[in-house]
């Protein structure tokens, strides 16, 4: 079964989130470094969520703080985001690409190294960005081809932007994913108005993506079964629940 989660949101503690994330009876949970590092969890919440992940049996994802590339703390606030996912044994950890990719490749390559020496069993998923094209895209990937637990972490709203942002021959997310050569790790869910990227609720009207055909080709075509990461928040999530089921178990038969 495809685990389905919430992400941390700037507005609400990570407790209530993860919290809510159980009332829902969700198997996954993503700790987005948004507003906060690393460094601002103190240990005992640490054990906190340790004892959240065993008793409940939830699998953490990681979301790295979107920091510019040039800004001297990249390095080390990448380093704190793996120390951080193995100490809560998170199963992916999301990197977010960059627009000028070979200064990218250049800088995550000791990251990926490090990875590999001191957590080999972490998945290290790359999102692409509302400026990333999925032609730029599969280059930084195959640039990183000799880490075998480098991934992608499938952004569906971003790949939707990405025709209006980037030098791109693909009009659509759809047409997007199906160019993407690597393995999709994990996938971020939202919708937006095709202009902004306003992480819009699936089951807002103002969303133009076709959701389910964007599903059907992760899980019948291209073999997903990594966690799905409902990438907004609202009060009452209850009908985005219910529409993710319904097209998942459609998808399934």
């Amino acid at each position: 079964m495809i685990p389905i989660g919430l992400q941390t949101v700037k507005h609400h503690s990570i407790k209530f989130s993860l919290e809510y994330t159980l009332e829902m009876k969700l198997s996954a949970f993503e700790i987005f470094f948004d507003g906060f590092l690393p460094r601002d969890i103190i240990p005992s919440f640490i054990d906190t969520l340790n004892d959240y992940r065993i008793r409940e049996e939830l699998l953490y994802t990681v979301h790295s703080p979107i920091i510019d590339i040039q800004d001297s703390n990249w390095s080390d606030e990448m380093k704190n985001s793996l120390n951080f996912a193995q100490k809560i044994k998170a199963k992916f950890l999301t990197v977010h690409a960059e627009p000028k990719m070979d200064r990218l490749v250049s800088k995550v390559q000791p990251f990926l190294k490090l990875c590999s020496k001191t957590y080999p069993k972490l998945r290290i998923g790359i999102e692409n960005t509302p400026y990333t094209s999925c032609e730029k895209f599969n280059n930084l990937m195959m640039a990183l081809r000799e880490y075998p637990n480098v991934g992608i972490t499938f952004d569906i709203g971003h790949a939707q932007l990405a025709q209006l942002n980037s030098k791109t021959e693909v009009k659509d997310p759809l047409a997007y994913l199906k160019k993407l050569k690597n393995p999709i790790f994990e996938c971020h869910l939202h919708t937006n108005d095709g202009v902004h990227d306003n992480h819009l609720s699936t089951t807002d009207k103002k969303g133009i993506i076709n959701i389910k055909e964007i599903l059907s080709e992760l899980i019948i075509h291209r073999d997903f079964n990594g966690p799905i990461i409902f990438e907004y928040f609202k009060e009452n999530m209850n009908e985005d629940l219910h529409q993710l089921q319904g097209l998942l178990h459609n998808i399934s038969k």
